[in-house]
C-alpha cells in the first residue's frame, strides 16, 4: 500500500490540486459536477488519470493508467480491488477521496436504480464528510474517542491525530471491513472497529470525544440503520438514541458532534423539547449548540440514490404532510460546565467559505465557540 500512496501524494491527488481540474464548491472540490463530460484528452497527466479513474469513474485506456502506475502497482491496485481491468481498459469499482492527508476509499456515488445490491452501501464523501471532519477541534488532546456509524471510517481516522485510542462502530459488517481497509491504507495504529448497534459494542466505556454522521433521511418505508440514509419515519429515530446515551458515554469534559438533518414535524415537539427529552436530565445538565442552514430545497430533492424505493411524488407528499421544514447542520453537545445548560439554535456565525483551499475548516468548534454561544443564547433569550 505504502507505495500506492506515495504516488498519489507525489502527483498532488490533494484537495487543493484536485479542486483546480473540478472547481470549487463552497470551497471544496466539486467532486460531483464534473460527471457531466469526459476529463480525459490525449495530453492529460497523471492527476487526470487519477481523478479519471478513482473520482469520475470511467473507464481508462490501460496505456494512460501505465503513464502513472508500474505492472507492479497495478498488480497491487487489483489485489486490493481498488481497479479492474477489462483487456485494454481500467476502471475502479469505488472511488478513492483525498482527505486532508489521508484517502479514503468509499462506494461508488451512483448505481443503477433497479439494481439495489444485497449489501449495504457504503456512503459516498459528500461535503457533510468534510464539514465534521474538519469541525472537531483537533489541537484538543483526546484519551479516548467514538465514532458511531463508521461508514468508510473516515471521523475515526481522523480522531487518531489527537486520541490516544479510538472506536468505530457499526451495524454493518461492510463498514467495518472498509474502515479496516483505509486504516491500512493509511498506516494508522491507534484505532479499532467493533460491529454492533450504536453503543451496544460500548458498554460500560466512556469517551472525550463522540462524533456521529447517522441516517437522517425520513422514510416510511426503510427501517432506520437499514442503509447510510433513512432514519425511518421520523427521520432521527437513530440520532435520538446517539443523543440519549450521551449522559452514560460521555466523560465530564467530553463533547459530541453530529451531523444531521433537524425534521420538524408539523405536529409535535419543538426541537428544544425534543433535545430536553432525549438527554437524560435534559438540557439543563448539557451545554447544546444547533449550528444549522435552512434546508427549503429538501421537500422536493429528486436523488435516486436516497430514495430509490419510492417515486419522487410519493416522498414529496410525504415530507409535506409530515414535517413543517427542515434544516441541515452540526449539533454539539458537552456537559453543562455551570450547572446551567445553554442552548443555542441557529446559524453559525463563522466567516465564508467554511474551507480553506486545502480543505481544512477556518473555525473549528472549541470551547471558545461553546462559550460565544451561551452568550448568544442569553441575548436571544433577553430580546424576547
Amino acid at each position: 500500500m505504502n507505495p500506492i500512496v506515495q504516488k498519489l501524494r507525489d502527483i498532488h491527488f490533494d484537495e487543493r490540486h484536485c479542486g483546480g481540474r473540478l472547481g470549487f464548491y463552497d470551497g471544496l472540490p466539486d467532486f460531483e459536477a464534473p460527471r457531466k463530460t469526459a476529463l480525459l484528452t490525449s495530453a492529460s497527466d497523471p492527476l487526470d488519470i487519477v481523478l479519471a479513474l478513482f473520482l469520475l469513474n470511467e473507464n481508462v485506456p490501460i496505456e494512460q493508467v501505465m503513464e502513472v502506475f508500474t505492472e507492479a502497482d497495478l498488480y497491487a491496485l487489483r489485489t486490493m480491488s481498488l481497479i479492474r481491468i477489462d483487456a485494454d481498459t481500467v476502471s475502479a469499482p469505488v472511488n478513492l477521496f483525498p482527505c486532508t492527508g489521508h484517502y479514503i476509499a468509499t462506494d461508488r456515488r451512483t448505481f443503477p436504480k433497479n439494481n439495489r445490491p444485497e449489501f449495504n452501501r457504503i456512503m459516498w464523501l459528500y461535503p457533510e464528510s468534510y464539514m465534521l471532519a474538519g469541525l472537531v477541534d483537533r489541537t484538543r488532546p483526546v484519551r479516548k474517542a467514538l465514532d458511531l456509524g463508521v461508514g468508510s471510517g473516515i471521523h475515526a481516522l481522523k480522531a487518531t491525530q489527537h486520541s490516544e485510542e479510538v472506536i468505530g462502530v457499526d451495524i454493518n459488517l461492510r463498514a467495518i471491513e472498509f474502515s479496516t481497509f483505509n486504516r491500512r491504507l493509511n498506516g494508522i495504529q491507534n484505532v479499532e472497529f467493533r460491529l454492533g448497534d450504536l453503543y451496544e459494542p460500548v458498554n460500560g466505556m466512556r469517551f472525550d470525544l463522540i462524533v456521529s454522521n447517522p441516517p437522517f433521511n425520513p422514510s416510511p418505508t426503510v427501517k432506520a440503520g437499514t442503509d447510510y440514509w433513512s432514519g425511518g419515519a421520523s427521520g432521527e429515530e437513530i440520532l435520538s438514541r446517539i443523543i440519549g446515551g450521551l449522559d452514560e458515554h460521555l466523560t465530564e469534559n467530553g463533547v459530541c458532534h453530529i451531523i444531521t438533518l433537524l425534521c420538524h414535524q408539523r405536529s409535535g415537539p419543538t426541537y428544544r423539547e425534543k433535545l430536553d427529552s432525549w438527554l437524560a436530565g435534559g438540557l439543563k445538565k448539557f451545554d447544546v449548540m444547533a449550528h444549522v442552514t435552512d434546508q427549503g430545497r429538501y421537500f422536493s430533492r429528486h436523488d435516486q440514490n436516497y430514495f430509490f424505493d419510492q417515486d419522487f411524488e410519493e416522498r414529496e407528499r410525504f415530507l409535506r404532510a409530515a414535517f413543517e421544514r427542515f434544516e441541515f447542520g452540526i449539533i454539539s453537545i458537552r456537559r453543562s460546565q455551570s450547572g446551567e445548560g445553554h442552548y443555542y439554535h441557529g446559524p453559525a456565525w463563522t466567516s465564508l467559505p467554511l474551507f480553506d483551499p486545502d480543505a481544512r475548516v477556518r473555525a473549528p468548534i472549541t470551547d471558545r465557540t461553546f462559550e460565544e454561544s451561551a452568550a448568544r443564547s442569553q441575548l436571544w433569550d433577553a430580546t424576547r
